[in-house]
């Protein structure tokens, strides 16, 4: 092959190969896109057939049930009806142990009362699951004057991580009126309460109760010679309390807690006659320098995005 015939084969075979290359090319990218239309709509056609619930649904063999009564409630009721819910509880085949939680330690972030309180609840692996999960909605059906929510551990943990309670779903109410938000969540909670797959449902526990007011008047405070800031700040320690030191014990630390006795906090007439030491060294009925009243207010208050 002379050298003219060499270089005229090799340019038309360079002009070939690069066209071949850019065709398969080509049609590997028809088919990749193809394959992938073919996967996004089984995708989207699928999706009607997918379950509705962000969480699978667990199967655990641990159970929390929350148990709320009245906001009234004191400490011994507490744990006297969770007892008697504790011993219908261990009566249900497939529980294995029962126990409550009521109060809270220091520094928690529950800041719940003590009409609050959990039960915990541990079943059986070889028992049947939903049949011991009936038992034990019905047994607590039986017990007057509170509202329970039972709950998987891992669940209740996640769905208070996701929504700040222990609700899978969570409707929230805004407004400045708490009697109109009070009304407005007890029409809800009857409007939604018979639809179907709705379980433990309960409206937030806002209810006015008894509490003490004391109003500060300027005028009369600044007659005795009193500063109305320092004023505020020896009754809010006589009624609420102030820190004013702490006690180690082993590995304890243990504030100390200066406060008026509960038989004055308690008592308004008695509160009023309170005697408090003026700059001039005179002693002041705190009922001359403050309007103190019995009146009702709510025992909670939340807010979005903080404590109560």
């Amino acid at each position: 092959m002379s050298a003219r015939r060499y270089r005229t084969l090799l340019g038309v075979l360079l002009l070939i190969v690069p066209a071949g290359c850019h065709r398969a090319e080509s049609e590997r990218r028809d088919e990749a896109a193809e394959a992938a239309t073919l996967l996004l709509a089984g995708a989207v056609a699928a999706v009607p057939f997918l379950g509705g619930e962000f969480l699978p649904d667990f199967r655990e063999s641990n159970f929390v049930v929350f148990m709320a009564g009245k906001p009234d409630s004191s400490l011994r009721e507490s744990v006297r009806i969770g007892t008697r819910v504790a011993h219908r509880l261990r009566e249900v085949p497939g529980v294995v142990s029962v126990a409550q939680q009521i109060g809270r330690a220091d520094l928690s972030e529950d800041t719940w009362g003590p009409n609050i309180s959990e039960i915990w609840i541990v079943i059986d692996d070889r028992a049947d699951y939903h049949g011991v999960l009936r038992g034990i909605r019905g047994s607590l059906e039986e017990v007057p004057g509170h509202v329970f929510q039972v709950k998987q551990f891992l669940r209740e943990r996640m769905d208070e991580v996701l929504t700040g309670t222990t609700a899978d779903i969570v409707v929230r109410i805004v407004g400045p009126e708490l009697e109109v938000l009070r009304l407005q969540a007890g029409r809800i909670a009857e409007s939604i309460e018979d639809v179907p797959g709705v379980e433990d449902l309960r409206a937030g526990q806002q209810v006015d109760v008894p509490q003490i007011r004391v109003e500060l008047r300027p005028r009369d405070a600044a007659a005795y010679g009193f500063s109305v800031g320092r004023l505020h700040q020896d009754v809010e320690t006589l009624l609420r309390g102030t820190r004013v030191g702490q006690v180690y014990e082993e590995d304890r630390v243990i504030d100390v807690i200066l406060r008026g006795s509960p038989a004055v906090r308690s008592n308004p007439a008695i509160l009023g006659e309170l005697l408090v030491d003026s700059p001039t060294n005179e002693k002041i009925p705190l009922r001359a320098v403050a309007a103190i009243d019995l009146v009702d207010a709510p025992n909670a208050i939340n807010r979005e995005l903080a404590g109560s």
